[in-house]
């Protein structure tokens, strides 16, 4: 890797999993001016898995996951960092249910396995992103699951 300060070469001085293995955090020291800066790598899933959505089929796509995610909580006070967070621990599920082991999916699983996630971390955030992702008319067993009715 290049340094980012004065684009010398580095070297890698320290390593480790985190993120339930997903990603890897890793620190780099620069050889000409000694620097230190930290990298996080994790897998990229974008473009290697289809979803079928609508008679469509696209790319799965990060980005389009945490515009979601945060459209659907624009008007809650979240901490920062929150929607990445949410957004990896998503991808963790989707990966622990082989979601990214076959080439096409159905669009439902990622809604499904998000609104588990977020309804865990706030119930509101959930229902807020079930009205988003459905133009504000989700099923009614996926509300009367949020709800608890």
């Amino acid at each position: 890797m290049i340094c980012p300060f004065c684009a010398g070469s580095t070297r890698i001085f320290n390593s480790r999993s985190s993120h339930g293995k997903n990603q890897t955090w890793r620190r780099h020291k620069c050889k000409a001016c000694a620097r230190s800066f930290t990298t996080k790598e994790r897998i990229d899933w974008t473009g290697r898995i289809k979803i079928k959505a609508a008679d469509e089929i696209q790319p799965y796509n990060r980005e389009r996951l945490l515009l979601s995610l945060a459209n659907a909580s624009h008007n809650l006070n979240l901490p920062a960092g929150t929607l990445l967070e949410l957004s990896d621990t998503i991808e963790q599920e989707l990966q622990n249910n082989h979601f990214f082991n076959d080439e096409l999916q159905e669009a439902e699983i990622i809604t499904t396995t998000a609104t588990t996630v977020l309804h865990r971390y706030d119930p509101n955030l959930a229902l807020q992103y079930v009205n988003r992702v459905y133009s504000n008319k989700p099923p009614l067993e996926l509300l009367k699951r949020l709800v608890g009715a």
